[in-house]
This record gives C-alpha cells, structure tokens and sequence, in this order.
C-alpha cells in the first residue's frame, strides 16, 4: 500500500513507510491461540514534557510493532530498520514529523490550530505551537528527541487524537 501524500516527507527519507516483516509470526498462547503475522509502520512517538516551568511538545520518530505482543520478536528488524538514524537522517526525519504533524516545515513559525473547521471560541478553541526546537539526548536510551516549545499544547494532543479517531481528550496547559 501507498502512503497517503500527507506521509510523503517521511517516505523520502525511509522509503516505504509500513509493511509485514517476512516471516515473523506471534508465537501460540493461551491468550492468542491463532498466530498473527508481524507488520510495522513508520511512527512518532507525541507526549508532553514541562522542563523549567514550560510545557514542551516531544516528537520522537519510532517504528510501531503490531501486535505490540510481537516488539520483542521484532528487535532484530528494529536494530535493522532504525541502525543509521542518526544525525543528518534523524534531524530530517523530525522535520518531516513537524511537516505532517504541522503542515510547514518552517522554523521559527507559529502554527495557530483549531478544533474545527468553523466556530468561535469557546467552542472552537484556538491554540498556537511555535516550531522553534530543542535537541536533546537520552543519556540511558542515547536517542535524541525533538522538544516543541509550545504556548498552548495539551489540545494539540486533543486535535490529533480525534482526527485520528481515537478518544479525544480535553487537557489545557498554557506558559
């Protein structure tokens, strides 16, 4: 399958950006008694961070594992598909993140988001995230992150999840 165009930043930079891991299978359990082939995608990693009294956006590019059971069966893939992420192609895969979360890939912006698509506030509230970043590195996981000032982040978080689907939730955190 085709990525969406939307994805096209990242498939740049990965190539294909999902798919099955050839011949991987979750092994038979009590719990799961039919095995299940093992597919990954491309994904970013979104939570919350408040460093020094500032809410700060985290992106952090990861390979997604389903069945998530399977992700220790996967670290060979993994250790394969993640091995050259570093410097140059990590900082390109955050700014294509930034691109598809964000829709620019402009530094120093304010990206202004809305709930919907029409409404005045309170109903359709209105929040901005700056695209200034931080880089940042894990001394334990030695990975680096992508730290997104932000003034208003939490309904970020709510805007992606119901556009995603999933449950929307409702958290306000402001500077």
């Amino acid at each position: 399958m085709d990525s969406p165009a939307v994805f096209e930043p990242l498939h740049r930079i990965v190539g294909k950006t999902s798919g099955i891991i050839a011949g991987l299978m979750t092994p038979v359990t009590d719990d799961h008694p039919i095995a299940e082939r093992v597919s990954w995608a491309e994904a970013a990693r979104i939570s919350i961070e408040v460093k020094n009294g500032h809410p700060w956006l985290v992106i952090e590019p990861d390979v997604w594992i389903w069945p998530t059971r399977a992700r220790k069966l996967a670290v060979k893939f993994l250790d394969e598909r993640r091995g050259d992420r570093y410097n140059n192609k990590f900082n390109a895969l955050l700014n294509a993140w930034i691109q598809i979360l964000l829709g620019t890939s402009e530094r120093k912006q304010t990206v202004t988001l809305t709930t919907f698509a029409e409404g005045k506030a309170p109903e359709n509230p209105s929040f901005a995230i700056g695209t200034r970043t931080a880089f940042t590195k894990q001394a334990s996981a030695g990975r680096q992150q992508l730290r997104l000032h932000c003034r208003v982040i939490a309904e970020f978080l709510s805007r992606i999840s119901c556009l995603l689907g999933t449950m929307c939730i409702h958290i306000r955190c402001s500077d």
